[in-house]
């Protein structure tokens, strides 16, 4: 008799519509070609406690890093402003007026000169060993004494330390003032300077060298724990 078309589960004569794969075969979770296959191993955690060194060294660092800067910023102000003052004229005269000073060649003492407008003024010198010289200032220089704006408009170059007689005079009468006294010290004006550039500078440049030092180090003890070094 001939037998009809094998079924789904039948025998020889056709394909199964559910045949599974061979047995041992491959499947897609196992073996080694499986997508779920074994990859790279993960590197082991450690605990930032464990680093060394420690964090608190690169904010130590920067915390100097920050009291340089404002001690720059400090002993700059400071030098400036003790330039400044020890500049501040000592003797003040009116125009048409005598003035005897002492002054001292070490403080290159010059003549000031407090206008609202501007006079042409002439001044003169005698006293000490008669060698007293006045010469124009090159530049400007000014400082203010509370609410007096003085302008050096003369040095007054003496030989030595002793008393002087100086008298200006202007043309126009405007209520000029003229005044003696230290000129601005260029040395503490540059040593303010160099406070404000050195000192923030060399503090800056530690933290930044303590910054890199800490995190090399730390990367490089980081692997050296993972691997049980």
């Amino acid at each position: 008799m001939d037998s009809g078309p094998q079924g789904p589960y039948g025998g020889s004569g056709g394909q199964a519509a559910y045949a599974g794969q061979p047995f041992g075969a491959s499947g897609p979770y196992g073996g080694a070609s499986g997508p779920y296959g074994g990859g790279p191993l993960s590197t082991p955690w450690v605990s930032p406690k464990l680093l060394r060194p420690p964090l608190w060294w690169m904010w130590a660092a920067w915390g100097v890093a920050l009291v340089c800067v404002v001690a720059g910023v400090a002993l700059f102000v400071s030098g400036v402003t003790t330039t400044v003052n020890g500049a501040l004229p000592t003797r003040t005269f009116a125009a048409g007026e005598t003035a005897s000073v002492t002054v001292d060649p070490a403080e290159a003492p010059v003549v000031y000169l407090a206008s609202a407008t501007p006079v042409q003024y002439t001044c003169s010198v005698t006293g000490g060993d008669g060698k007293g010289l006045l010469a124009r200032m090159p530049g400007t220089m000014t400082v203010t004494q509370g609410s007096t704006r003085w302008q050096a408009i003369l040095a007054l170059n003496v030989s030595r330390k002793g008393g002087y007689v100086l008298q200006c005079a202007t043309v126009q009468s405007v209520g000029a003032r003229f005044a003696v006294g230290p000129s601005v010290d260029a040395g503490g004006l540059a040593g303010g300077v160099a406070a404000l550039v050195l000192l923030p500078g060399a503090g800056i440049l530690l933290a930044l060298v303590v910054t890199v030092v800490v995190l090399v180090r730390r990367s490089s003890h980081r692997k050296r724990l993972a691997t049980g070094g």
